[in-house]
């Protein structure tokens, strides 16, 4: 599932440190990443929560009935990083993206 490893190394994390929180080996869990091997439920829910996702993201799924468009991965990315910045980090960005788009509108008449 090459979908987690794009998860984990948007993160900076290593393949050994979620192996070592759920409790299993580094090959063990690139089993999983490669899709060679499926976790179990409980396994799965320990990802989601390692991540900090729901398990529909972890499994990047969407229900098809969904009335608008679901997050590019470009966008998933960005809100995944944006959700790891403490608090302040999150405001300043807030800001700068509100400066952005000032500046993207042009001059007010």
């Amino acid at each position: 599932m090459n979908h987690w490893k794009d998860i984990r190394e948007d993160r900076d994390i290593h393949q050994r440190d979620v192996a070592e929180y759920l409790g299993i080996s580094r090959s063990a869990y690139s089993n999983y990443e490669n899709g060679t091997r499926s976790p179990d439920i409980g396994t799965l829910k320990k990802l989601a929560d390692f991540f900090c996702i729901s398990i529909d993201e972890l499994l990047d799924y969407s229900p098809r009935n969904r009335k608008e468009p679901g997050l590019s991965p470009k966008e998933k990315s960005l809100l995944r990083k944006y959700r790891t910045l403490s608090a302040k980090g999150q405001l300043r960005l807030q800001k700068q993206l509100d400066l952005e788009l000032e500046m993207e509108a042009g001059p007010q008449e």
